[in-house]
């Protein structure tokens, strides 16, 4: 099982309309042990559950190994109902066609994923390099996400929250699209910050650059 589970619904209002992220954080255990300092899912979370951001329905669940992500992804009452999922960790391309998300045990390939696990679902790879067509390709086509976004080189940790922070806000608070939430968070820290962050509309199947 996920070794650690975390949610907001304490927080919720019955009857109102929230906006459902799902964060999936696969830190390897070096970083965990670093006083859990490294953890972005759980600074996201934290984030996004402070006091005034009730309208948002946020859920983190934590794995270690690939068999333990892909029985939750399998199971799909565990998904669906969430308009946002947050994959969190570190990624790899080991050639043009190659590129794993890593775990604290483990790694998966993109067609290793369970099908349509991710269908219609705004998709965030917080992990290095997955942001490249070795993994975006094959991983839309496996999942079935309505649009993938992620950094397509190195990125410190530093540099990854100081994105998804801004962009979620954006997104969940302020109601704008994922694409123009990105494209505003990438422009305004153009030039403050490295991975060369991609958004990808997987009916088009085409990168879209907007920021450079």
């Amino acid at each position: 099982m996920g070794y650690g589970t975390y949610d907001n619904c304490e927080k919720q209002n019955a009857g109102a309309y929230h906006m459902t992220l799902l964060i999936i954080e696969c830190t390897p255990k070096q970083d965990r042990g670093r006083q859990n300092k490294a953890r972005e899912g759980m600074i996201l979370f934290r984030f996004l559950t402070l006091p005034g951001l009730e309208c948002l329905d946020i859920k983190l669940r934590e794995f270690q190994n690939k068999k333990d992500i892909i029985k939750f992804l399998h199971r799909e009452k565990n998904v669906e109902g969430f308009e946002f999922v947050h994959l969190s960790g570190h990624g790899s391309v080991l050639d043009k066609h190659t590129a794993v998300f890593e775990l604290s045990r483990g790694a998966m390939e993109a067609h290793e994923f369970p099908e349509n696990c991710f269908w219609d679902q705004s998709v965030a790879l917080s992990a290095c390099t997955l942001g490249q067509t070795a993994f975006v390709d094959p991983f839309i086509k496996k999942t079935g996400p309505s649009e993938v976004i992620g950094p397509q080189r190195e990125v410190p940790f530093t540099d990854a929250c100081a994105f998804w922070i801004p962009y979620y806000y954006l997104v969940l608070q302020e109601d704008l699209t994922p694409k123009n939430a990105f494209v505003k968070t990438k422009n305004f820290l153009k030039g403050r910050m490295t991975g060369s962050f991609q958004y990808w509309k997987s009916i088009e199947q085409n990168k879209i650059v907007t920021g450079e």
